[in-house]
């Protein structure tokens, strides 16, 4: 009787220890108000089934668990709510970030398609160059026995003792012969520094002054302008006409515009063309030189003769000469006050004869 009645108040006891823990970690379909955001951890550490019954001290052990992981992703959220708060103070948006990182993405392509565009030049400009002096190309034209009477031989050869003529008299650097079909109108491409020339006392300008062209433009002679070393470093671009009987007209001066236009930008002026024939003007292509909006000067320079040989040597040649210089208003505006005829030894007042209809 004794022993009865002491089961059946064990069996009591143990019940009620057991069935009152079972009541808060029963599952449910959905979960409680105040714990949705921990309910994933929560569920993923349930050890109930149906009809099962884990023991007190397992069940202690995994409320421990889920209880401080639901502690650090509190602890995280706080952590990071901090560095957010540090990071922005000024409350920028995503919007902000992403347009930012767009910005300099954008800033880094215009950087680099610069760079690229250099270099594509630079190899354009390596790519047409053709031959470094007259010598090299006779060599050259007599190992593929080149026709000495042709129209490209002849041109080659013209352009290529232009090319010595201005290294030697204007001591020009980078200097890159490119004449043919693709050389868009330039013969050869040089750097020309005329900060080496002497200034002409009587001709040299006032540092307020400006020259007048054409009764229309101002410009400011390259010698008195404040950085005046960058100034008198210019570029110097070449078009050769190996002309027998013809001359300049209209048609080629509109041309040369044309080139330079597509090459230099307007706000550029130290970019002086020079064009080389042994010949000279029609009188509306000398009208069109003179008021042309670019730096033009011309050279007048003759033709080199074969005198002997089979024409692959330079010994076989009686070499073309220089003759004279003429600037167009723009040109000598900018070139006032500056001795640069005085580089080819010739009176600076030698001027061609421009009569010739």
């Amino acid at each position: 009787m004794i022993i009865g009645v002491f089961k059946l108040i064990r069996n009591v006891i143990v019940t009620d220890l057991y069935s009152k823990p079972l009541k808060i970690l029963q599952v449910s379909s959905s979960p409680p108000p105040k714990f949705t955001k921990h309910w994933s951890v929560f569920s993923s550490h349930r050890h109930l089934n149906s009809g099962r019954i884990c023991n007190a001290a397992q069940r202690k052990d995994d409320l421990e668990v889920i209880s401080n992981q639901i502690g650090g992703q509190e602890q995280g959220k706080d952590t990071t709510n901090h560095i957010t708060d540090t990071q922005d103070p000024s409350n920028v948006t995503n919007n902000d970030i992403g347009t930012g990182k767009k910005k300099i993405e954008s800033d880094k392509l215009k950087k680099s398609r610069k760079k690229s565009e250099k270099k594509r030049i630079i190899l354009e400009n390596q790519k047409l160059a053709k031959y470094i002096d007259v010598e090299s190309y006779l060599n050259h034209a007599k190992s593929t026995n080149a026709t000495i009477t042709s129209t490209v031989f002849q041109g080659n050869l013209y352009e290529l003792t232009i090319l010595e003529f201005l290294r030697d008299k204007f001591d020009i650097t980078k200097a890159i012969h490119q004449g043919g079909k693709n050389d868009k109108g330039i013969d050869i491409r040089a750097n020309w520094d005329l900060t080496q020339l002497k200034a002409i006392p009587s001709e040299l300008p006032k540092e307020s002054s400006y020259e007048l062209v054409n009764a229309t433009k101002k410009l400011k002679p390259l010698i008195i302008r404040k950085n005046k070393i960058r100034s008198l470093n210019v570029k110097l671009f070449v078009q050769c006409k190996c002309y027998e009987k013809s001359r300049i007209d209209a048609k080629l001066i509109r041309e040369i515009n044309g080139t330079y236009s597509n090459t230099v930008s307007q706000s550029n002026s130290r970019v002086f063309f020079m064009l080389v024939t042994p010949t000279t003007f029609t009188r509306q292509g000398r009208i069109d030189f003179d008021l042309s909006e670019i730096p033009l000067i011309f050279c007048k320079f003759s033709k080199s003769r074969k005198i002997k040989g089979d024409g692959y040597s330079l010994k076989d040649y009686d070499w073309g000469q220089f003759e004279s210089f003429y600037c167009n208003p723009i040109a000598h505006a900018l070139l006032k006050g500056i001795d640069w005829t005085k580089a080819v030894n010739e009176s600076s007042d030698k001027i061609i004869d421009l009569s010739e209809d």
